[in-house]
């Protein structure tokens, strides 16, 4: 770090007064940065961040993990969802029979979450046909027997995991990569299905680890209104034992503006309370960048002003964590140079306005 210099008459001007050196304050001093520093927006930053496993970043090097498990305990981040342990074909587990793609990296992951005093969340199994399986379009007998191949998949991830997360410190509970949105379940009918499905779902994970969590997350796009989400999440965590809903803010995929998030957090967060379910809400870090029709997904990392406004909406309405989406590819030196950059911008930010001693 360099120095600052104080003009040269400003020395002239102290030695040649007392008095006005007591009245001068230091250049470069602590009080005069504070003073040029912009006001906090937020004073609550991430407890949490989401984890996208692809077998290119599980082939990664150990110190890249490494890194990147010290860079978010460094501001703040205490919680860990890993979106699946199942994906395209590979296992990020050790399953038998192994398959020429795996990558088992989970006890790399346990080792460094436990290193930094963190908790570990499993996903199970995805499923890239999701959205099409559940849409709307489609009788609801199909959604039906499409809903109860997923709950085998997930059950079958989950068992082949029980005895890894047998015991450890570190293991949060199960997370569900099975996205809630507000347009193909609205509905008695189609609320009750997928009610069902995490209900049924639930029970038969709960002995695999018991006391271990159950979480699950969900959007709005403007499908339905707040009373209409507030209806489908109430059903659910009647029927199903969910500890923790994380709703995405869907700023960052341009679902929903800055100032709509509240609008359903504020009843949802009241309707989760009564049945003993946490709300988290789910920060996006990034700016989708590729929104053409038929366009693969792509994405920039978000302006810190952006984030700290999406955060101050978090942080007045979680019961539970404020996780990022995520940290790894938007918000850390392991997404590159503009996650990097970021990364710095951020941890500036938690330093000034944050105090991460207090943490779900």
């Amino acid at each position: 770090m360099s120095r600052v210099h104080c003009p040269h008459w400003v020395v002239v001007a102290a030695l040649s007064s007392a008095l006005l050196l007591s009245a001068v304050a230091p250049c470069g001093s602590p009080a005069q940065a504070r003073a040029s520093a912009p006001p906090c927006v937020a004073t609550r930053g991430l407890d949490g961040s989401f984890l996208q496993l692809t077998r290119t970043a599980a082939l990664r090097p150990r110190a890249d993990w490494e890194a990147l498990f010290a860079d978010m305990a460094a501001i703040g981040v205490t919680q860990v969802f890993v979106q699946w342990t199942l994906a395209d074909g590979v296992a990020f587990y050790a399953r038998e029979p192994r398959q020429p793609d795996d990558v088992p990296m989970l006890d790399l992951l346990f080792e460094l979450a436990e290193r930094h005093g963190m908790r570990l969340w499993l996903g199970l199994a995805h499923d890239a046909g999701w959205w099409a399986g559940i849409d709307r379009a489609r009788p609801a007998d199909e959604v039906a027997v499409f809903l109860a191949r997923r709950r085998l998949a997930n059950l079958a991830v989950a068992r082949a995991l029980a005895a890894a997360v047998a015991g450890r410190p570190s293991f949060g509970g199960w997370y569900v990569p099975d996205e809630i949105d507000d347009k193909n379940w609205l509905g008695e009918e189609r609320a009750a299905l997928v009610a069902d499905y995490l209900a049924t779902l639930g029970r038969e994970l709960a002995p695999l680890a018991p006391g271990a969590g159950l979480a699950v997350s969900g959007f709005a796009q403007g499908w339905a209104t707040p009373q209409q989400v507030v209806e489908l999440w109430s059903l659910v965590t009647a029927r199903a034992p969910l500890g923790l809903v994380l709703f995405q803010d869907g700023v960052g995929a341009g679902k929903l503006s800055l100032d709509e998030p509240s609008a359903y957090l504020t009843p949802l967060r009241a309707a989760l309370d009564a049945h003993g379910t946490q709300l988290g809400v789910v920060v996006e870090l990034f700016t989708a960048t590729g929104a053409d029709a038929g366009a693969s997904f792509a994405a920039t990392p978000a302006p810190l002003e952006r984030v700290e406004r999406q955060l101050e909406v978090a942080g007045r309405h979680a019961s539970g964590p404020t996780v990022g989406f995520s940290v790894p590819d938007y918000l850390s030196p392991f997404g590159g140079a503009a996650a990097d950059r970021a990364y710095d911008a951020y941890r500036s930010f938690v330093a000034r306005c944050t105090d991460t001693r207090a943490r779900h």
